[in-house]
């Protein structure tokens, strides 16, 4: 079988982590051949390529969407594949519009999470034109977390949408993290992800003031990741009167390492599908504290394997750090058990697996031999 994935590349976020863990899987299956389009020269292009996949380069800042469809339909001619895998609305749109052109391939998609809000006439223009795109050409959407599969049936049916869980490298991730000793003090808490509104760094901000009102000099707090709201967050973090305690660390190619040296994670967005961040933590063995949203209950297996936030408000989640700083053993015990969990539930193999199957579902008459 051929698989030929449409991704952004712009960043190395979750949506692109969960890609790179997949096609890292996907060629391990027999019978597969695995390529990929991506929009930017980034890392992600870089790791595919380092993989020794098959990576081509359409740059989005140099091609409109037009020539962006007639150069990924050459890809197309090319490759052959008998699925289009897309990931997000620009990806979608080329991707579709593309495999019309090109032959008789199966276009799928997945959804990472919930698109930002936007209410311009060139958004709701968009998201027509996106909704009718899925409509027309793509046979399965598949979701990353349960609540959002249920969201996307209601726009685009229940035979369409499937939930696949996002997979982890387990090996290669704990490979790829230096040991590290932590001291017990200062507790240093962490929180990764794009600088952008939905993930709520403001109100990790103001925990933090919250903290070290309570506690001070018993916590240190960092954040990673780069993004438009990093300017403004400075801005409060100075305000509050916490810049000594808060860190920008901004983005670490050593992820895995820097998250080993924390004491706990913290998740505070307003929405979440299925974090791969949350995954990462709990493979490595560091608490995670998390919104209760998306997926992140049924991860975290509802408080067995991490400590799930209900309220979503800045004294919550500081009544959190406040229990471990009291009493680390239940923070630590969850922790194993989300290892477990990890192991067990999120490989990257099941999800590439399941994939599969699933693009089995609508190529069996067609499908090459051997393929």
């Amino acid at each position: 079988m051929r698989v030929l994935h449409i991704a952004s590349g712009d960043l190395w976020a979750g949506a692109e982590v969960m890609l790179y863990n997949l096609v890292r899987a996907q060629r391990r299956l027999p019978g597969m051949q695995v390529a990929v389009v991506v929009l930017n020269d980034g890392r992600l292009a870089h790791s595919l390529r380092d993989l020794g996949t098959s990576t081509v380069v359409l740059p989005e800042s140099r091609l409109g969407v037009g020539r962006l469809i007639q150069a990924a339909c050459a890809v197309m001619r090319e490759f052959s594949p008998d699925i289009v895998h897309t990931h997000r609305v620009k990806e979608d749109l080329i991707g579709g519009v593309a495999a019309a052109l090109a032959g008789k391939a199966r276009c799928v998609r997945t959804v990472h999470g919930l698109d930002e809000a936007g209410s311009s006439l060139r958004v709701r223009v968009s998201r027509s034109l996106h909704r009718v795109c899925v409509r027309r050409r793509f046979d399965a959407t598949y979701a990353v977390s349960r609540p959002l599969a249920e969201r996307l049936k209601a726009t685009f049916g229940n035979e369409r949408v499937r939930h696949i869980a996002n997979g982890l490298d387990i090996e290669a991730l704990s490979t790829g993290a230096s040991a590290c000793t932590v001291d017990p003090f200062p507790i240093r808490i962490g929180i990764v992800g794009r600088l952008v509104p939905v993930k709520r760094q403001d109100l990790f901000l103001r925990m933090a003031a919250h903290l070290t009102q309570q506690a001070p000099d018993k916590f240190r707090f960092l954040i990673y990741g780069d993004g438009p709201l990093e300017a403004s967050l400075r801005d409060l973090a100075r305000h509050l009167g916490i810049e000594r305690v808060v860190h920008f660390e901004g983005f670490k190619s050593a992820m895995a390492t820097e998250m080993r040296r924390l004491h706990l994670l913290y998740l505070t967005s307003d929405s979440e599908g299925l974090p791969m961040v949350a995954l990462e933590a709990m493979a490595l063995g560091v608490p995670v504290v998390a919104h209760a949203v998306g997926e992140l209950p049924e991860v975290l297996e509802h408080g067995r394997c991490g400590t799930l936030i209900e309220v979503h408000e800045p004294a919550s989640y500081a009544a959190a750090a406040l229990d471990y700083l009291a009493h680390r053993a239940p923070f630590i015990e969850r922790a194993q058990r989300a290892r477990e969990r990890v192991v067990r539930r999120y490989s990257a193999e099941a999800s590439a697996r399941a994939y599969l199957q699933d693009y089995r579902r609508g190529l069996e008459p067609k499908l090459r031999p051997g393929g």
